[in-house]
């Protein structure tokens, strides 16, 4: 009879460990699918920097990370040519920042652009608008519709544009449209 109750326990003991074994596993097969988020945060700055210079700031109001996609909301960026660069949401991937909602870019020199959705390639320094949009440099206007402006050619080219122009010489306003 004491051989019995040998097996009986072992078999008891086999039986509570492989149990507890499936168990652990399963958990931890739970986990990996709720959390499958690489990054995760609020109120946030970011400071980009290289061994000689400071590249830009970033500040997010919520982020995350998933699948290599940056998704922020409430952005605010800053370099050493944009004063300032907001919208409502922004998706990052490699060297490109796509904006949308309520963008707006204050370029150091005074320009001023405000529009629905913009790209801005950091590597290129090249904004692409793609919605319509309104552009202000000193008492100048520009209405258009779409805009690539590079950054270190300070050059603009627009699509469908409108535009308020104030003479340097005598001050006097000038209308143009050009389609």
């Amino acid at each position: 009879m004491g051989l019995r109750l040998e097996y009986v326990l072992i078999f008891l003991i086999f039986l509570t460990f492989t149990l507890a074994m499936s168990a652990k596993i399963n958990q931890q097969h739970v986990q990996r699918q709720q959390y499958d988020r690489e990054l995760e945060f609020k109120h946030t700055t970011f400071i980009e920097v290289t061994t000689r210079k400071r590249e830009g700031i970033a500040y997010a109001v919520y982020g995350i990370r998933k699948n290599g996609i940056l998704t922020l909301e409430g952005l605010r960026y800053s370099d050493e040519r944009i004063r300032k660069m907001t919208a409502n949401k922004a998706y990052y991937e490699e060297k490109t920042i796509h904006l949308e909602g309520n963008v707006t870019l204050l370029h150091r020199k005074g320009l001023r652009f405000f529009t629905e959705k913009a790209d801005y390639n950091k590597k290129n320094e090249i904004l692409n608008v793609t919605a319509p949009f309104v552009a202000y440099m000193d008492k100048n206007e520009i209405y258009g519709k779409r805009l690539q402006y590079n950054m270190q050619t300070e050059e603009i080219v627009a699509d469908h544009i409108k535009a308020i122009v104030m003479m340097a010489e005598n001050g006097e306003s000038m209308e143009g449209k050009e389609n």
